[in-house]
């Protein structure tokens, strides 16, 4: 996996070496928890230099995932059913403890974990990564806002010694919403979820050809703007330009293939032979169409970047700081019609020149922010810097108490 820079790691260290602790109620060795994010992030601190420590019982799910609660909540389930999801707290808490008495950390990095910080309370430095606050998320993803959610998420944020959001929209509304202190608020983009990184040949090599190929892929057709990615088909074809479009990860109702059109229901990435075919619609695709209607960050924009090809997306959460407008990709505002699509990308068809630098520019974008190796690097700045500020401060207390003793 490519780094953001050289290796540079800051020039300080603790001895015996920093550890961290991984603490999360996920299965975080699973590629399914958090869409493999977990592990990954779990495997680019152990690249780095501390020596990680994995909290929890990560081989057993402990928790309800967001995804759950969100369908909870769509399909009307009392909310009391989280007596089920909140009673494991007393459970996670004694494991932790228990391993936290026989292993030293020096601080902790809790992901997507505000109940796990609710639960634990350590005495140790904690670093809170999510993509999303809830009171940013609730209202996206239309779901009720709870006093208990929210002050779960501000317990998180006040307890943090610092937080890594994936984007600047999450981390303006720590600030704006939750008061955070605004030097302990960090924008540390997630990186691909991809097994190997692509030839960066595919970018340097793409050029635009007859039929223009769109791909979508999402598993939420409506949220991720499936319609409008018809509309804008039906809108470029009346223009004249020859389209086809590959549907992958779900069923659109009232939409099969032909005509222009493929539909993929399903892919897994653990089979080989669906790694190949999404491999080979990154690889063969001219754009990544996907005009998301809610969006936290979009890891899939990361995976886009590191094969070169260019977005189309929307100005909506924190897709802007995974999709650079006129660098990597086309952001148009979510009142944007299939109209204003059509347009931007025939305005892109009639600039090749303009196509093949977005193409390199989202490469180099990957290379340099977009990947898990950069993400677990600063994040290991992060902790050697929170782990020494807690030492200093210990230093300076013990002084103290010496000072007044003497």
């Amino acid at each position: 996996m490519p780094r953001s820079a050289p290796t540079r790691y800051a020039e300080r260290s603790l001895a015996p070496p920093l550890r961290i602790g991984f603490l999360s109620a996920h299965n975080y060795f699973s590629e399914n928890a958090y869409s493999s994010a977990l592990l990954r992030m779990y495997r680019a601190l152990q690249a780095t230099p501390a020596e990680v420590v994995p909290l929890g019982a990560p081989y057993r799910v402990t928790t309800w995932s967001r995804a759950t609660r969100r369908l909870r909540d769509a399909c009307g389930v009392p909310r009391a059913v989280d007596d089920r999801f909140r009673s494991r707290g007393a459970e996670f808490r004694r494991v932790v403890t228990k391993q936290l008495a026989h292993q030293r950390c020096d601080v902790l990095v809790a992901p997507v974990a505000s109940h796990e910080i609710e639960w634990l309370k350590p005495d140790l430095p904690v670093i809170y990564a999510s993509d999303v606050t809830y009171r940013v998320y609730a209202p996206m993803y239309g779901l009720a806002p709870t006093e208990a959610d929210d002050r779960i998420e501000q317990h998180a944020i006040d307890r943090a010694a610092a937080i890594a959001y994936s984007s600047e929209w999450a981390a303006d509304s720590a600030r704006k919403d939750y008061g955070a202190r605004p030097d302990k608020v960090l924008v540390v983009p997630f990186g691909a979820n991809l097994p190997d990184a692509p030839d960066p040949a595919l970018a340097e090599q793409r050029v635009l050809t007859k039929p223009l190929r769109l791909l979508f892929l999402g598993k939420e057709w409506e949220r991720k703007g499936g319609p409008l990615v018809l509309q804008t088909v039906t809108e470029l074809r009346h223009r004249g330009v020859e389209t086809h479009l590959v549907i992958a990860g779900c069923t659109p109702p009232n939409v099969a293939s032909g005509a222009g059109v493929e539909v993929i229901p399903y892919l897994d990435k653990t089979f080989a032979a669906d790694r190949q075919r999404m491999h080979e619609l990154w690889r063969d695709s001219h754009l990544f169409f996907m005009p998301t209607r809610a969006e936290a960050f979009g890891m899939v924009f990361c995976e886009a970047a590191a094969y070169g090809l260019p977005a189309v997306t929307t100005a909506v959460g924190g897709v802007p700081s995974a999709v650079a407008a006129g660098e990597s990709g086309l952001v148009l505002p979510l009142a944007a019609t299939a109209t204003d699509y059509a347009e931007a990308i025939c305005q892109l068809l009639s600039r090749p020149a303009e196509y093949s630098a977005i193409a390199r520019g989202a490469r180099r974008r990957y290379e340099q922010v977009l990947n898990w190796s950069a993400w677990g690097e600063r994040v290991y700045d992060i902790a050697l810097q929170v782990a020494e500020r807690r030492v200093a401060e210990r230093t300076a207390q013990a002084e103290a108490l010496a000072h007044v003793g003497q």
